[in-house]
């Protein structure tokens, strides 16, 4: 028998989902989080997951544990953010077909493990699609285009965030990827 509910968090855990279960986000006190509960004889089993892991480990239980809560205002809360899990999710996606010549010149240096670790591109990583993330360095790379130019306070807020959650990010801006790509790669 088992059970799924979202809930707030009180204190901080780690997230056990992802791809391998590596996902090593941080949950903190007063985020949302999915709770799938393995009830047997003997234990309870908890597994706790980033609303970003559940929707891809059980996407089905996320959309049951949502229908469950009873407290309207709260099922507003908890829809809301799934729902912007899986807008960010499309975003995401969108983004992986039109990525911009650096963006995809870089990929080609860093995909399949070809620095030692692995990267993951256009990553959905606490509310903000990221450009590169490596779950094993907790690391974040960014190129910063035209568009960024524009919004540094919004990427400096975003910086912030992942900071708390020690999380490095390191942004280059687009045109030094084929000038001097050996930098970025160090």
């Amino acid at each position: 028998m088992f059970e799924a509910h979202i809930r707030t968090a009180r204190k901080q855990y780690r997230c056990a989902g992802g791809p391998d279960r590596i996902c090593n986000k941080t949950i903190n006190p007063g985020d949302t989080y999915f709770v799938y509960t393995h009830i047997s004889p003997i234990q309870y089993t908890y597994h706790r997951y980033c609303l970003e892991c559940a929707r891809f480990s059980h996407p089905q239980l996320l959309e049951q544990a949502v229908a469950q809560i009873r407290n309207i205002r709260k099922k507003k809360t908890a829809s809301t953010k799934v729902g912007r899990v899986k807008f960010l999710n499309t975003k995401a996606h969108e983004f992986r077909k039109g990525a911009t010549t650096s963006e995809s010149f870089l990929w080609e240096q860093v995909r399949s493990r070809r620095l030692g670790v692995l990267f993951q591109r256009q990553t959905v990583l606490h509310g903000y699609v990221v450009d590169f993330w490596c779950a094993q360095a907790q690391l974040v790379v960014e190129l910063d285009g035209r568009r960024h130019r524009l919004e540094r306070e919004a990427d400096q807020k975003r910086d912030e965030i992942m900071k708390l959650h020690g999380i490095r990010v390191l942004r280059f801006p687009s045109s030094i990827v084929f000038s001097d790509v050996h930098f970025i790669l160090e």
